[in-house]
């Protein structure tokens, strides 16, 4: 769910988003989503090779909770892996 609003935030909103996942696979798996969103939404002209750049490169990654402290907002969308 987390990686679906981080698109919404960078596409329709022009936002700067950062995904933090302590797991390098789920950042991977992010990553993938989208580009694979992406391609699918080129695929039925709803979005561009260059809103797709855009959309990624609006996009960061990290481990680390640190780098949210310049963060204006914070959206939890934790998986709940018991």
């Amino acid at each position: 769910m987390g990686t679906g609003i981080g698109i919404v935030g960078s596409r329709v909103a022009g936002l700067n988003v950062t995904f933090v996942d302590p797991n390098q696979s789920g950042i991977e798996k992010s990553q993938k989503f989208i580009a694979n969103w992406c391609d699918k939404e080129i695929a039925k002209e709803r979005l561009t090779e260059a809103e797709k750049s855009d959309v990624i490169n609006r996009i960061q990654y990290t481990q680390r909770l640190e780098d949210l402290t310049n963060a204006d907002f914070v959206v939890e969308a934790v998986n709940e892996d018991f």
